[in-house]
């Protein structure tokens, strides 16, 4: 970094009856205060203050989780965005796990028309 920057990172999955962190660990080099909050969805949250300068983030986890996937279902209509709920609308919008902007191209290939 060339200046301090404020980040905040997403890697910890949250424990739910679908799946139990068994074990963790996180660190940073150097060290740096960390604070830990959960967004709107009960997802954990770290925030730190990355120095100038490198910085090495590490996270390692391990999960249990069911042997069986989720269910799905392969006959599940697709909607117009007008039918969508408007409580499920927010899971429309693009994400940063979802590299929107970098598949962009690609999503208009596939359903451009």
């Amino acid at each position: 970094m060339s200046a301090p920057t404020v980040a905040t990172v997403q890697v910890r999955p949250r424990s739910d009856a679908s799946h139990q962190l068994v074990t963790e660990t996180w660190s940073t080099e150097p060290p740096v205060p960390v604070d830990e909050y959960s967004d709107l969805y009960g997802n954990p949250i770290k925030r730190l203050i990355m120095p100038e300068g490198p910085l090495t983030m590490r996270y390692d986890a391990i999960v249990a989780v069911p042997v069986e996937p989720d269910p799905y279902a392969l006959n599940a209509p697709q909607l117009a965005v007008d039918q969508i709920p408007g409580e499920l609308l927010h899971y429309t919008l693009p994400s940063r796990y979802c590299l929107s902007d970098e598949l962009m191209s690609m999503a208009w290939e596939l359903f451009g028309n």
